[in-house]
């Protein structure tokens, strides 16, 4: 069955008064780990970089840190967040993964967090990807899961099964797929497959809870709206966000990572 939507078509839109802010909350709760992982990547100093579903930005930014402006290219379906690597030197391409064929040239890394656990396809696009790279060039994968089960606090966790059930019916999301990491890299013919997860903890007050608290009040009327939380319950988790003594498990996240080994013939 066809999802009636796409992500960011309507919820979670970029033309969402906060969805900027809420972005911003994800990078501060995702960038140590990404940049952990793309620390222990070769990368010269004009190796080609290509960021798909660049979001805010800010992974793209230090990309062009390390190789230099000209040698990264930042793609989003909505690139209204990122005229500032654009005035960095940064190319910014508007460009939609699932339909567009890549970007000039190749590639000696490519980075996709958190976006393919929201499109269909999703092991076709790691083979999609994988076909962009260069001989040695390196992709890796971001992407977010739910653990059902634990926490400690039920409205905490009825809005986190909440919010999965309404993007798995309204655009397909899957919180369960980053679980089958590393698979799809193997079967793109990848080699020095590598691997790294966390379990991330959201604390009440900080930036941590930030990025829950945004998606909830963009979400919320359709939550409340397609029966899956009553509107108590959402005022009860969102007066969770703002506790300092409030502190529980957020979500998972997994990366992983390989390099296309070099053509034969």
């Amino acid at each position: 069955m066809t999802p009636p939507e796409r992500y960011g078509e309507r919820l979670l839109s970029p033309g969402s008064s906060d969805e900027r802010r809420r972005l911003v909350a994800l990078e501060r709760i995702s960038d140590d780990d990404t940049i952990r992982c793309l620390e222990k990547i070769p990368l010269g100093p004009s190796a080609r970089c290509l960021e798909v579903g660049a979001g805010a930005g800010s992974v793209a930014s230090w990309l062009a840190g390390v190789v230099g402006p000209a040698n990264v290219t930042a793609t989003d379906v909505d690139t209204r967040f990122l005229a500032p690597l654009a005035q960095a030197g940064v190319e910014v391409v508007r460009h939609d993964v699932v339909t567009d064929p890549p970007p000039d040239g190749e590639f000696d890394l490519i980075h996709i967090r958190h976006v393919l656990e929201h499109l269909p396809g999703r092991d076709g696009l790691i083979r999609k990807l994988a076909s962009w790279l260069g001989d040695g060039g390196w992709l890796v994968v971001e992407a977010g899961f739910h653990v059902p089960g634990i926490g400690g606090h039920p409205a905490h966790a009825r809005q986190k099964a909440a919010r999965s059930r309404l993007l798995a019916e309204k655009i397909g999301t899957d919180l369960t797929w980053a679980t089958t990491l590393p698979a799809p890299l193997v079967a793109a013919g990848l080699a020095d497959i590598r691997l790294q997860g966390s379990l991330r903890p959201c604390r009440g007050a900080t930036e941590s809870a930030e990025f829950d608290r945004l998606t909830l009040l963009s979400m919320g009327e359709d939550l409340v709206g397609s029966g899956l939380l009553s509107r108590q319950e959402v005022d009860e988790a969102l007066a969770l966000y703002e506790d300092p003594a409030f502190v529980d498990y957020s979500a998972g996240a997994v990366a992983a990572w390989g390099r296309r080994p070099p053509r034969h013939g």
